[in-house]
């Protein structure tokens, strides 16, 4: 069982007895010293999702703040601090992470904030990012697709709520992949290689 609780900036291994085999560590100050938000803010405090990799080195996400990857004795090997949020995923040399700004998006909203959710790939030996993708645009722009927005309350800022993003197997070379989304309660499939959306499916 490998598993990040709210407790710390930290993630356990344990095995099926409940013995601890290895424990990882790092604060958020010591992977974002200059980051603009207070010392309070909770996301700072622990990790929201965590991944553990084959050479024992683990990538965290601090919720809508950063993400690290830090090596089996818990030293630094890379920052990303482009506000990944609730998931991601581990592909070859690729990761791939929801990720959002909040802004004002020019005819949409009548010009209030929006938050807006995009698919983040990171080249995984260094942290760099390689390309990202709106998942609200990708709505916007599909004839077929674009009625999801039709179920978001128009008071709703936080029109997606991505919280989720699964790779379809080989499909993820062909830049295929799933994200689901709280507020319209809704699975699309994204292309990233074209920006579309080629599926979709709405329900409780």
């Amino acid at each position: 069982n490998f598993y990040a609780s709210g407790h710390g900036p930290e993630a356990v291994l344990m095995d099926m007895d409940g013995h601890e085999l290895h424990r990882w560590h790092h604060d958020f100050w010591a992977a974002f010293p200059d980051y603009p938000v207070p010392r309070s803010n909770g996301s700072t405090h622990n990790f929201r999702r965590a991944r553990l990799l084959p050479d024992g080195s683990i990538i965290a996400i601090h919720e809508g703040l950063g993400m690290i990857r830090i090596d089996a004795r818990s030293k630094l090997l890379w920052s990303f601090g482009g506000r990944p949020h609730h998931d991601m995923a581990v592909h070859g040399d690729r990761v791939y992470a929801l990720s959002r700004e909040i802004h004002i998006i020019e005819g949409f909203r009548d010009g209030l904030p929006t938050v807006e959710d995009f698919v983040t790939v990171l080249d995984l030996g260094s942290g760099t990012e390689l390309s990202r993708v709106s998942v609200l645009a990708a709505v916007r722009d599909s004839e077929r697709f674009k009625a999801i927005l039709d179920t978001v309350p128009a008071s709703d800022g936080d029109v997606f709520h991505s919280n989720s993003i699964q790779l379809l197997g080989g499909d993820v070379e062909a830049g295929r992949v799933m994200v689901s989304m709280r507020t319209p309660s809704a699975v699309v499939v994204l292309n990233l290689h074209t920006g579309e959306i080629e599926g979709a499916q709405q329900g409780p």
